[in-house]
């Protein structure tokens, strides 16, 4: 346990140190492309603008609703993580957005914007806990699916449980 607590502060502490005032801010909301959708629209990577804020750097800069951000200043886009990472690190920064929008690639180039960091977000990889990464990386509504699905499982476990003990009487 002491072995591990030093190695999480041995990574955690630079990151504090060189933490920013400011990220980055775009001003849109993502969706992964599941396997389907980047068939569908001949892509193998980007990520699916499914909300575009109102007077933010992306709607001035001509991003729109059902765009696929595909890169940023020539860095591919698999995921909305990396998406976030290249945003929050470049505030204020003139950047580059390689876009699809109706099947055809546009180049867009945005301002991004500049805001106070409110927490620090620290992403670390532990490959020996497997389920820890999924955890961090999902939002609070898709755990709340996953809660509920359990949920009815353990219900439905419940119910067989009680129907073998009227069953062994």
């Amino acid at each position: 346990m002491g072995r591990r607590l030093f190695l999480l502060l041995l990574i955690f502490i630079p990151v504090l140190s060189f933490a920013q005032d400011q990220v980055g801010y775009l001003g849109v909301g993502t969706k992964e492309l599941s396997p389907a959708m980047k068939k569908a629209i001949g892509v193998e990577y980007g990520v699916l603008v499914e909300k575009v804020v109102k007077d933010s750097p992306a709607e001035k800069g001509g991003l729109k609703t059902g765009d696929v951000i595909m890169e940023i200043d020539t860095e591919k886009i698999f995921d909305k993580r990396i998406l976030t990472g290249l945003v929050e690190n470049k505030p204020g920064k003139k950047v580059k957005l390689l876009i699809l929008r109706n099947h055809h690639k546009k180049l867009l180039k945005i301002t991004l914007g500049a805001i106070e960091k409110a927490a620090i977000k620290v992403e670390m990889n532990f490959p020996r806990i497997p389920d820890f990464n999924a955890i961090l990386g999902r939002d609070t509504r898709e755990l709340m699916k996953d809660m509920e699905a359990i949920k009815k499982e353990l219900k439905e476990v419940k119910k067989e449980i009680e129907d073998l003990k009227k069953k062994m009487k």
